[in-house]
């Protein structure tokens, strides 16, 4: 698995809505800001970050620009789509790829990296808290690193198909 940094996630209403309700339940919360990464399922010998045509098709959105401050602890939290599944913006991003050439690339998905800034060291249950309200827990999970996204890209092979006779079930009762 590559990765790819990308454009600013949120826009400034978004961001400062967030950084808000961050701000209420947590008052030492003090700046938030976020972007996009761009997780490649590849072959093992293709650099993304040498790939011209690549790079333009993820030259997208307003330029990231961290604004946190020196003083501020901070905290990365990267919101994925939940284990097992392909988000329809995957779908759409790898059959553009596909369509392009980039056939060495198998999938590719986009995650969201907060940068979460803080007055003070967060304990492990405010982070867990904090997260509550970065990702929707239906679709989505929220990491401690990009490296963990690899579980994004794990398959399974699919187990035998059994045949259940169910007049036997049937009789049974």
């Amino acid at each position: 698995m590559e990765s790819i940094y990308g454009a600013t996630a949120l826009s400034a209403f978004k961001s400062s809505k967030l950084l808000g309700t961050l701000k209420i339940s947590h008052p030492a919360v003090c700046s938030l800001s976020a972007q996009f990464v761009h997780l490649l399922d590849c072959d093992s010998d293709f650099l993304a970050s040498e790939s011209k045509l690549l790079n333009s098709l993820l030259s997208y959105g307003e330029s990231y620009v961290n604004s946190a401050g020196r003083k501020e602890k901070i905290i990365k939290r990267l919101v994925v789509p939940r284990e097992g599944t392909v988000s329809p913006w995957s779908s759409k991003a790898t059959d553009i790829l596909h369509n392009c050439g980039l056939s060495n690339i198998s999938r590719i998905e986009r995650g969201i990296l907060f940068y979460i800034g803080l007055t003070e060291d967060p304990l492990k249950h405010i982070v867990k808290d904090i997260d509550q309200y970065l990702h929707d827990r239906m679709t989505q999970i929220v990491l401690n690193e990009i490296p963990e996204a690899e579980m994004l890209f794990l398959s399974a092979n699919p187990k035998p198909v059994r045949s259940i006779d169910i007049t036997k079930e049937k009789n049974a009762l």
